[in-house]
């Protein structure tokens, strides 16, 4: 006998990942998982290069070059960046310090699940929202919000759906929350938005509201594998957040190389422009298909597949994954009949192209 976890982490389900690999193929295209299908800059891989002989020692606990560099990057308060192992790290952070029985969390109902999952361990309350149109709605959320709400949690550009809220509707949902209430703006994808009435959100943390925005180096930076993201938030939440920080969990190497990236402006925008390229190009083609892709502001298609084209998604997903090329099944967030698909490199967006031209003509 072992000892017994949690109740709260003995009911809940474990957090579903993309499938990686696919027997017969040594090298499958992933098109799961979101990663850039492009390099990062070259600079961020000499300063990996540079740093590399730093492994005997412990890295920077207080992460002060990168937070340098963003600080002056996007024109905020250094004291208000938080680092963490990726922004999912800072999620768990900010999960154990405002979670609890007791306690909720409002979000939408096809919003990012591992915030889902965190509040869950926790043993909060999780109250799930409907959306309209695939898309986060702002009513809806504050609807939701009961005397236990402890934090609100909104996905902009949400995922898998691939939509977004103009920043009119973000200040709206923040007016309408009580001052206790967390808003926490996920904007991992932010840099693929191409609309003008668009904010991650940072101004709201500047004008003292209490609200949080995520950020990460594994999207449009092309850093995945580095594990490194970061937040913006209210002096009293990066307060709570840094006894909550386990000292060194960004290696040096990590660090050099997402500091050297931001410090690489040129770069970031050339991907960025590069995935929306690709995406709209590929967003036509999907439609020549007969599928039924959602406008996306992200670096990835959420498509639906209707009853004509023959087949349902596990189908399309099964035929697919035949030919060594992997998607990203939805249906765990309800969204039975699509499937995600990453934008790649160009020749993997072209290899997709052609495998679904042999399977729907």
């Amino acid at each position: 006998m072992v000892t017994p976890p949690r109740p709260s982490v003995a009911a809940m389900a474990a957090y579903p990942t993309s499938e990686a690999t696919i027997p017969g193929f040594e090298n499958p295209i992933q098109l799961g998982s979101n990663e850039l299908g492009f390099p990062a800059s070259p600079l961020a891989e000499a300063a990996m290069r540079d740093s590399a002989d730093r492994g005997p020692q412990y890295s920077d606990a207080d992460h002060v070059a990168l937070r340098r560099a963003l600080a002056q990057c996007h024109g905020l308060n250094f004291d208000r960046i938080i680092c963490g192992a990726g922004s999912m790290e800072i999620m768990s952070q900010i999960g154990q310090s405002y979670l609890e029985p007791g306690r909720g969390l409002v979000m939408s109902q096809y919003g990012y699940r591992l915030m889902k999952t965190l509040a869950e361990i926790a043993g909060a309350d999780v109250v799930l929202t409907p959306e309209r149109d695939l898309t986060c709605d702002v009513d809806a959320l504050l609807a939701g919000v009961t005397p236990a709400t402890t934090m609100v949690f909104c996905v902009n550009p949400n995922n898998p759906t691939g939509t977004v809220l103009p920043f009119s509707e973000i200040r709206r949902l923040r007016a309408n929350l009580r001052d206790d209430v967390m808003l926490i703006l996920d904007a991992a994808y932010g840099e693929f938005v191409d609309m003008p009435d668009y904010q991650t959100g940072e101004t709201l943390v500047d004008e003292g509201t209490n609200t949080v925005v995520l950020r990460t180096f594994s999207k449009v930076h092309g850093l995945a594998g580095l594990r490194v993201g970061w937040a913006y938030a209210h002096d009293d939440v990066i307060a709570t957040l840094q006894k909550m920080r386990l000292p060194g969990s960004i290696g040096a190497q990590a660090q050099a190389g997402a500091t050297a990236s931001v410090n690489d402006p040129a770069h970031v925008a050339q991907s960025r422009n590069a995935v929306i390229a690709l995406r709209e190009r590929f967003i036509a083609q999907l439609r020549q298909f007969g599928l039924e892709p959602v406008p996306s502001h992200a670096s990835f298609v959420l498509v639906r597949i209707p009853d004509h084209v023959g087949m349902d998604s596990e189908a399309l997903y099964q035929a697919v994954k035949a030919r060594g090329i992997l998607l990203r099944r939805v249906g765990n967030f309800g969204l039975d009949g699509y499937i995600r698909i990453s934008i790649g490199a160009p020749h993997e967006m072209a290899a997709l192209t052609d495998v679904l031209t042999d399977i729907l003509g």
